[in-house]
């Protein structure tokens, strides 16, 4: 991490990360190093000792993403990123409920909040893509899941 001296500090952008349970997330450093603009990151994991994974139990995790998506922003985080693509969509049934998580983040935190399952959409979105190759390590049986919240998002 970047030292920042207190002249510069009030300048800098923080950024906080949401962090998966038990993963030692490299998001914040990789962040860090390739943004353009100097930048500040902080982290919290979701406290979620033995996690399990299974799509079922990620769409529980709303109670903790929002204490954490709190704390960052009593941190004083200027935004606060959600790392891990399902957290923005499991057990939601469009992008607009996706959406919808993400803004109740955010009203916790006090600041924006970015989900990296809502971002990849967007993108897409940008872009103009009207079809999507997915390359992916998940479950066949959630791949349908996957493929509808694109097909939702981006309107193809």
């Amino acid at each position: 991490m970047t030292n920042v001296d207190s002249k510069t500090a009030s300048a800098v952008q923080t950024i906080g990360f949401i962090s998966p349970p038990g993963w030692a997330d490299p998001s914040p450093a990789e962040f860090q190093a390739v943004c353009a603009d100097q930048v500040l990151v902080q982290q919290c994991p979701l406290l979620l000792p033995g996690f399990d994974w299974r799509i079922d139990s990620v769409a529980m995790t709303e109670p903790e993403l929002m204490v954490a998506a709190r704390t960052l922003g009593d941190m004083g985080c200027d935004l606060v990123a959600k790392v891990g693509t399902p957290f923005a969509w499991a057990g939601l049934r469009s992008v607009a409920e996706a959406r919808a998580r993400r803004d109740r983040l955010a009203d916790a935190a006090g600041v924006p909040v970015v989900m990296s399952g809502i971002a990849i959409i967007d993108a897409f979105a940008a872009l103009g893509a009207d079809r999507v190759g997915l390359a992916c390590t998940y479950l066949l049986r959630r791949l349908d899941t996957t493929m509808g919240a694109l097909r939702a998002g981006i309107g193809c």
